[in-house]
């Protein structure tokens, strides 16, 4: 997949957790690191999963607010992670109360 055309653009987050609720983050730009695509926000930053790069979606004018005026959003699935899992990502994202 080329990268290249998702540089600098701006991203939402559509996450989605076990029980269908669901939040969006935006405000995020994407970056390439070799052949992998980050997107940046703020001290966040997450490195998107070769897996993830075929969910990603261009906005469509009609919804462009609806999603924080982003240019692509991504959808994904999140749950908690176990008090002894390792290597978390710093994202700056917390689900809200």
């Amino acid at each position: 997949m080329e990268l290249q055309q998702y540089i600098d653009k701006r991203f939402t987050l559509w996450l989605m957790d076990e029980n269908d609720d669901s939040v969006l983050f935006g405000d995020w730009v994407a970056s390439q690191d070799g052949e992998t695509l980050l997107l940046q926000r703020g001290d966040g930053r997450l490195k998107l999963d070769p897996d993830w790069l075929s969910r990603i979606r261009p906005v469509k004018a009609e919804v462009r607010g609806q999603l924080l005026n982003a240019d692509f959003f991504v959808v994904l699935t999140v749950g908690m992670l176990p008090e002894s899992f390792e290597g978390a990502i710093p994202t700056g994202m917390r689900w809200p109360e």
